[in-house]
C-alpha cells in the first residue's frame, strides 16, 4: 500500500468518515503488526540471547530411563519442541502480567494495607466484604485499618475497576484528587492518574454518586455514562461511554477515544514501562483514537502512532521515547 494512499485512510479513519470497506482495510493492516513477529523480543544480542537459552534449558525435564517410549526419536523431537515454544511463550507472555494472589484480610483488626502496581502489570484484590478490584498498571490502592468495621473506604491513585458488594447499610466509597465515588453496591471504573489533567469515571452496572472533597454533588451516574473531571478549574461533564474503552486495560490493551497525548503516553507507560515525550505542538495538540495492545512489541505500536501522525520518534539514552 503507498504511504499517501495509508496516510488518506488512517485521517479518514480517525474522523470516523472511512467506509465499511475502508475501515476493514485499515482494521487489517493493524493486525498485520502481529503477523509481523519473526523473532523473540529483547534478544538484541548474543549475551540475552545466552540468558534466554539458559532459561529454557533449565526448564526442560530430563527424561526416566524407564519411559522408553518416550527415548524415541521422533517423540523425543515432538516433546523437546512443545517444552521450548512453552517456555519462550512463558517468557515473552510474562512481559504483561495479571496477579490473583493480593488478598486482604478479612479480620478486624488488621492494619492499613496499601496494594501497588508495576508498569505491565495487573492485579485483582478481594477485599473482605467479597468486593473485587482490578488495579491498573502504575497504580496504588490504599486500604485503611479496620476496612468494613463502620466503614468501606479506599483511596486511589491510577486506575481500577470496582466490582462492589452490595451493602445498603454500608455506603462503598472511593477517594481520589479531587474527587469521591459512592455505591451501595455495583461495578465502575474510576481513572485518576496524578499525571493527567482529568479523573474519568465510567458506570458498568448500576448507579454511582459522585461528589467533591467538599462533599458538594457534582453528578448521579447510570450504566453506560461517564463523567470526565477537570482538575484544573473543577468542572465537569458526563457522557455516554462505550465499555469497552473504559475497561480494555483488563485484557491487556490501551483504547483511546479522542484522547490527548498525556492519556497516549499514560497507556504506553503502563503497557511498556516507557516514557512517552515531545515537544512537538502538533502531537501535542493531536487528538488520538486508536488501540495498543500488549501483544505489540513497542516498536509496533511507535510505528501505528507515527504513521498517523507522520512523525519519527527515537529512543534517549535514559530509554525515554521521543516523537519528533
Amino acid at each position: 500500500m503507498k504511504f499517501t494512499i495509508l496516510q488518506q485512510l488512517l485521517k479518514k479513519y480517525q474522523k470516523g468518515d472511512a467506509t465499511d470497506a475502508e475501515r476493514f482495510v485499515v482494521d487489517r493492516w493493524y493486525e498485520s503488526f502481529e503477523n509481523e513477529r519473526k523473532e523473540v523480543p529483547d534478544l538484541a544480542d548474543d549475551a540475552k540471547k545466552e540468558r534466554l537459552k539458559a532459561r529454557i534449558w533449565r526448564n526442560i525435564p530430563r527424561p526416566k530411563k524407564a519411559q522408553i517410549w518416550y527415548m524415541r526419536r521422533p517423540m523425543q523431537v515432538a516433546v523437546s519442541v512443545i517444552i521450548v515454544v512453552g517456555a519462550v511463550l512463558a517468557i515473552y507472555t510474562g512481559l504483561f502480567r495479571t496477579g490473583e494472589s493480593d488478598l486482604v484480610s478479612a479480620k478486624s483488626e488488621m492494619a492499613a494495607q496499601q496494594i501497588t502496581t508495576a508498569a505491565r502489570q495487573i492485579k485483582k484484590v478481594r477485599l473482605p466484604d467479597s468486593t473485587e478490584v482490578w488495579l491498573n498498571s502504575n497504580s496504588i490502592l490504599d486500604i485503611p485499618k479496620g476496612y468494613g468495621m463502620g466503614k468501606r473506604t479506599v483511596r486511589l491513585r491510577g486506575e481500577a475497576f470496582f466490582d462492589v458488594k452490595r451493602d445498603t447499610a454500608l455506603p462503598f466509597m472511593v477517594g481520589t484528587d479531587g474527587i469521591i465515588v459512592t455505591v451501595l453496591g455495583t461495578s465502575f471504573n474510576v481513572r485518576s492518574y496524578p499525571s493527567l489533567q482529568q479523573i474519568k469515571i465510567a458506570v458498568n452496572t448500576g448507579k454511582v454518586s459522585i461528589s467533591d472533597t467538599t462533599s458538594n454533588p457534582l453528578s448521579v451516574l447510570t450504566k453506560g455514562q461517564w463523567l470526565t473531571y477537570q482538575k484544573s478549574d473543577k468542572s465537569c461533564h458526563v457522557d455516554d461511554h462505550i465499555t469497552s474503552v473504559a475497561t480494555s486495560w483488563r485484557d491487556g490493551s490501551v483504547v483511546l477515544d479522542d484522547a490527548n497525548f498525556e492519556e497516549l503516553a499514560q497507556g504506553v507507560q503502563n503497557l511498556y514501562g516507557i516514557r512517552l515525550a515531545t515537544n512537538n505542538p502538533e502531537v501535542s495538540a493531536y487528538r488520538y483514537t486508536l488501540t495498543l495492545t500488549a501483544r505489540m512489541r513497542l516498536e509496533e505500536s511507535m510505528r501505528v502512532i507515527c504513521t498517523i501522525l507522520n512523525k519519527h520518534y527515537k529512543e534517549e539514552e535514559t530509554g525515554d521515547i521521543y516523537i519528533y
